[in-house]
């Protein structure tokens, strides 16, 4: 009933108040479903709650609520779509924190911790890297740490890695500049990930990549003498090579169009000749590729 008041009366200002109350009520009900029938309707309308009060921004999920959900991700009996419903929760609460809103509330630091815990969980960064860098053992509380058993049944399913992806960007695009050390912890973790996996596609890749570089180039958040993009040049080879990687895909504008802008970005940002020489050599190398597409259309 509350999910089709909610669909059918979205804009009544009743539901200004109540929103962190149906939210919370909705979680606590979690504890006594147990069939993905049941279970999946209702972490749907959770989601749906999350996204309607995000121009309010008073919710605050509190640490026992993230515990119960990062308890339930991590259950080896929870179902595929369960999980796949839990990431779309968690997504859902980064656009809390999203600027495009009237209030934002920034995303509290154990919200981040179970964030880069699912991440790291979906195969993001191998290792368990991302739940190290948010060092979630408070998060964990007395939940069992079935880490190994979630990413082998993760590394079935090829989805855990775009949702997992499209989660990770949520939570760039809201980190607040006190959170910013922890997210880069884990981007050396992403690159090789990038650099040794074979990509269906490289336009998510690329979108991470492209967050991270705006952290890092963005004035409000590098504002210690420019130790961001400092640190940022240690990782232009890698991400140079990605976009290379990306523009010699043909019939792939999406991943190209990217690149392109990542290089720009780069091009921007790049502070040290050995950034500089790296950034002209994929540049030659894409000017003899339009060259040369030229001398054919002309022959």
């Amino acid at each position: 009933p509350v999910q089709t008041l909610l669909e059918k009366h979205p804009e009544a200002e009743a539901w200004a108040t109540m929103y962190g109350f149906f939210i919370k009520e909705a979680i606590g009900l979690l504890k006594s479903l147990k069939s993905v029938e049941t279970l999946w309707p209702c972490l749907y309308l959770i989601e749906l709650l999350l996204k309607d009060e995000a121009d309010n921004g008073q919710y605050e999920m509190e640490a026992d609520t993230l515990q119960q959900l990062v308890a339930l991700w991590r259950d080896p009996n929870s179902d595929d779509m369960i999980r796949h419903a839990l990431l779309d929760v968690f997504k859902a609460l980064t656009l809390l924190g999203s600027l495009n809103h009237s209030k934002p509330r920034p995303l509290s630091d154990m919200a981040l911790q179970a964030c880069l815990l699912l991440v790291s969980d979906c195969g993001l960064t191998g290792e368990g890297a991302a739940a190290k860098a948010a060092n979630a053992t408070e998060l964990l509380g007395k939940t069992t740490p079935l880490a190994a058993t979630v990413q082998e049944i993760c590394a079935s399913e090829t989805t855990y890695v775009d949702d997992g992806s499209a989660l990770l960007i949520g939570v760039l695009r809201v980190v607040s500049q006190t959170q910013v050390p922890t997210v880069m912890t884990i981007l050396p973790q992403l690159l090789q990930h990038f650099s040794t996996t074979k990509l269906p596609a490289y336009d998510i890749p690329l979108d991470i990549v492209l967050e991270y570089v705006t952290i890092c180039s963005t004035s409000e958040l590098n504002a210690s003498g420019g130790e961001l993009a400092a640190q940022l040049q240690t990782y232009y080879p890698a991400m140079v090579e990605l976009c290379k990687r990306a523009l010699e895909v043909e019939e792939d504008d999406r991943s190209q169009e990217r690149a392109l802008r990542l290089l720009q970005l780069l091009l921007h940002c790049a502070l040290t000749p050995q950034s500089q020489s790296a950034i002209a050599d994929v540049t030659a190398v894409l000017f003899r590729s339009v060259m040369s597409a030229q001398e054919g259309d002309y022959s």
